[in-house]
């Protein structure tokens, strides 16, 4: 089952796969949390703008942060390649061609 699994996230081994995971998991919460504070610093509130246009710029700012911080954090833990390869995937989905 885990061979499978590791075929199609193209994974090598159990190490990849856990830092892999921690990657994904970093990166998550920080696009989370730098979200808000970004929104506050420049005035959207879902008071000022209604909670449809809130969430809908909130949603986009953490695709967004997200995509930066993907890269970024996969460096340290020694994944850069793996994760541009799935950055340029998700992006691909998108209709974002590079």
């Amino acid at each position: 089952m885990l061979n499978k699994l590791f075929a199609k996230l193209n994974i090598t081994s159990t190490h990849q796969f856990i830092l892999v995971n921690i990657v994904f998991a970093i990166t998550g919460t920080l696009s989370v949390l730098l979200a808000g504070p970004i929104m506050e610093l420049f005035g959207i509130g879902s008071s000022s703008y209604g909670e449809m246009v809130y969430w809908v710029i909130r949603i986009f700012l953490i695709f967004f942060f997200y995509q930066c911080l993907l890269v970024i954090v996969s460096i340290p833990f020694g994944q850069f390649a793996y994760f541009r390869d799935v950055q340029k995937k998700m992006l691909a989905r998108c209709g974002v061609r590079f």
